[in-house]
């Protein structure tokens, strides 16, 4: 990994390709920062890009045996003591987890802590608790909608409006004014500067609004 990195090619937009390897990645189990490493990304981008963009499901059966970590394999009857032909895992008038020596319940804390979804989980089929999943193409057609919405009337591509930020950004940040910028790099920057004070203004650059001089 190249720790001489560009910091702002780190913050960059995720692509499509970068959101599937993440996907994929997650499958395996592999951490944040491994991912990051081959895409160049810092570990924060990855986790706050899967915490933005998880599906969350609700849970499933978590009535009586459905709540059991055991009831796939249960073969168990009669534990209540009256005979009857049905495992008691099908039982509609007892709850057997009330007496049931075999009950484990579910108990996950796995939304909570990294990866924060169960994109690995070899029991996702079967667990009854909410569970969160990483989808690529769902991430990206949710990040595409968020872009459009919050960019209306900007009539600049992404790739030209990151090419913009990569440039007012660091210079905002090293207490640089926006009118001292656009006095000294005018013929780098694309947009008038009543334009360029408005984009500001709209949050749009990675620099959020600070105080500067008109």
């Amino acid at each position: 990994m190249n720790k001489n990195k560009n910091t702002i090619h780190n913050q960059k937009h995720l692509t499509l390709t970068e959101r599937i390897y993440i996907e994929q990645e997650l499958v395996q189990g592999s951490t944040f920062s491994s991912i990051a490493s081959i895409i160049d990304k810092d570990p924060s981008t990855i986790s706050k890009e899967v915490n933005r963009a998880r599906i969350i499901e609700d849970a499933g059966y978590t009535g009586k045996c459905h709540a059991c970590q055991n009831y796939g394999d249960c073969f168990r009857k009669s534990i209540c003591g009256d005979w009857c032909k049905w495992r008691c895992r099908n039982c509609y008038k007892k709850n057997p987890t009330h007496v049931c020596p075999d009950f484990i319940p579910w108990n996950c804390g796995q939304l909570g802590r990294p990866p924060y979804v169960c994109n690995a989980c070899d029991k996702y089929k079967w667990c009854p608790l909410p569970k969160a999943l990483y989808v690529a193409n769902k991430a990206q057609a949710s990040y595409e909608k968020k872009w459009t919405d919050s960019r209306k009337g900007i009539n600049m591509t992404p790739e030209e409006l990151q090419e913009l930020n990569d440039l007012i950004s660091p210079l905002v940040l090293k207490g640089q004014p926006l009118s001292h910028i656009f006095a000294v790099h005018k013929d780098e920057i694309p947009v008038c500067r009543r334009t360029l004070y408005n984009y500001f203004d709209q949050c749009v650059f990675k620099a959020r609004k600070v105080s500067y001089a008109t």
